[in-house]
């Protein structure tokens, strides 16, 4: 957890355990939209869709692959500064070797990708018939 003011922008009210639980919980109910989506895809439970109380659902799996999105960049910072000063991962870990940092960087880019194209993708289905 970088301490306070680092890069001159790092202000951040709240305990790094905080932190850790708050995106945790972010993580879960993002992954859980987004197999909630893909679950109603693949049994096609998404083609019953047709009424108009059921436009919530449809919005499940985009709004999902969006907010983690925007977790990965949010969170995007703090694994440079593990990285660029060696930070550890609780007081019972050593010093992170630099592989784990660039596959940990690789999986974001990959990672920020495919949400991106879920996002974009499934907001072009769920509404690309009013859009016309």
């Amino acid at each position: 957890y970088p301490p306070i003011g680092t890069w001159g922008i790092w202000y951040l009210p709240g305990s790094a355990e905080f932190h850790v639980a708050w995106t945790g919980v972010v993580e879960v109910l993002g992954g859980g939209g987004l197999l909630f989506g893909g679950l109603r895809s693949s049994l096609g439970m998404a083609d019953d869709d047709d009424e108009d109380d059921n436009w919530i659902l449809k919005l499940v799996q985009p709004i999902s692959a969006a907010v983690l999105f925007l977790l990965t960049v949010l969170v995007t910072p703090a694994n440079i500064y593990m990285y660029t000063h060696g930070a550890t991962m609780g007081d019972s870990m050593g010093v992170l070797d630099v592989s784990f940092h660039y596959f940990r960087f690789g999986f974001q880019v990959l990672f920020l990708s495919l949400l991106f194209v879920v996002s974009k993708d499934s907001f072009f289905f769920a509404w690309g018939d009013e859009l016309d």
